[in-house]
């Protein structure tokens, strides 16, 4: 069916040359040095004798009425100062 194609819409379906080949980045799997990996059991003993300390985060709600009244706060404090300092 293609070859009864002209030779400009031939050249389109013509194989592309093959890619070049480039070694790899990586070290083979047989001479990789990774960490060992260990479970939990390690650490029951230290978590056991002390409780992490716990710090709650803000919320994406209190961070919101946070910087409301930041935004009021600093509103009142432009009225207020900035017209005493006018006078």
């Amino acid at each position: 069916m293609t070859d009864k194609l002209p030779p400009n819409l031939l050249q389109l379906f013509q194989p592309r040359p093959p890619l070049r080949y480039l070694p790899p980045s990586d070290f083979a799997p047989e001479k990789r040095t990774n960490c060992h990996v260990d479970g939990l059991a390690g650490f029951i003993s230290v978590l056991k004798d002390e409780p992490a300390p716990y710090h709650p985060t803000e919320s994406w709600l209190e961070r919101k009425d946070r910087e409301k009244l930041e935004k009021r706060e600093a509103a009142v404090k432009l009225v207020t100062e900035d017209v005493k300092d006018c006078m």
